[in-house]
């Protein structure tokens, strides 16, 4: 549009060139390479306007994601601004409480029409089992927060319930029992004390005693 007004402008400018007086044409030449280079200046300033503020409308265009899984309010949430996946989170509902929060980036940054789906603590379960083996499923699905160490041993001291359900038979009941003993008593001595964990009997303890530390 600015264009074509330029060219018009062009048109009546050159019309006058050619209207004018010889003794008023140095003049007039003056007035009309000035009046051109405002007219430029001025399209040009526009273009940057515009493009600014397709910048600025762009970033305020609302987008669109579906999220499911462990979420209060599983559906489709408009985003508009900041798109980040714990906004989206937010805005359908905030996550459940069996979210396996571990296994989720929250920081990550979304698209228009992507689907974003939070696993729950069983889901985490039945996937380790399906790996039978702990060592393995942390190596694909590992925790940001983990306190095991380079031996790949969970410290029962330390360890939150999505990391003490990577041990063998060990599930959310039993996960949620370590960790109520450990604030009750103040801690594991022994890695033996397991054997004092509601829920945890020998057979349990042997699966998991090579897999623990203190």
């Amino acid at each position: 549009m600015k264009r074509c007004i330029y060219l018009i402008m062009l048109v009546i400018v050159l019309s006058m060139l050619f209207s004018c007086k010889k003794g008023d044409s140095t003049n007039q030449l003056e007035e009309l390479e000035l009046s051109l280079l405002e007219l430029n200046e001025g399209e040009k300033n526009g273009m940057d306007s515009e493009d600014t503020f397709d910048d600025e409308e762009k970033k305020e265009m609302p987008i669109f994601v579906h999220v499911a899984g462990a979420v209060n309010q599983p559906g489709v949430v408009e985003l508009v601004g900041s798109r980040r996946v714990f906004e989206a989170v937010e805005m359908a509902g905030g996550l459940s409480g069996d979210a396996a929060t571990n296994f989720i980036n929250l920081a990550r940054i979304v698209e228009d029409g992507e689907r974003i789906y939070v696993p729950n603590l069983e889901e985490i379960q039945d996937l380790k089992d399906s790996l039978g083996n702990s060592n393995l499923f942390l190596d694909q699905f590992g925790d940001s927060n983990s306190s095991s160490q380079s031996s790949g041993k969970i410290n029962i001291n330390q360890a939150g319930v999505d990391e003490l359900m990577t041990l063998t038979g060990i599930g959310p009941s039993k996960a949620r029992s370590i960790i109520d003993y450990r604030e009750q008593h103040g801690g594991f001595n022994s890695i033996e004390e397991l054997l004092n964990v509601s829920g945890i009997g020998t057979s349990t303890y042997e699966r998991i005693k090579e897999q623990v530390m203190i």
